[in-house]
């Protein structure tokens, strides 16, 4: 089961990194987002602690797993931010 949460994280993060890619504002916003230190370079602490940060906003019933319904939401959610940009 984690193994499947984590790849659901991680193809989260991936969208949403390419969808930044193809537009430099959004990028530097999530560099924003991620830089802790503000040093301009993303650490795997950072990195790690961002996407900690992603799974809990997404945990909606905070039992630390995804369910399908919340995993719904994520690409919902997902799928709105990219047709926004």
């Amino acid at each position: 089961m984690k193994i499947i949460v984590r790849s659901l994280v991680i193809s989260a993060v991936l969208l949403t990194s390419a969808s930044a890619i193809a537009d430099n504002h959004s990028m530097k916003d999530e560099m924003i987002k991620c830089d802790a230190n503000k040093d301009g370079m993303i650490s795997k602490e950072e990195s790690t602690k961002h996407h900690d940060e992603m799974f809990m906003k997404m945990d909606k019933d905070h039992n630390g797993l995804l369910d399908a319904s919340e995993q719904k939401m994520m690409m919902e959610d997902m799928k709105m931010k990219m047709k926004n940009m």
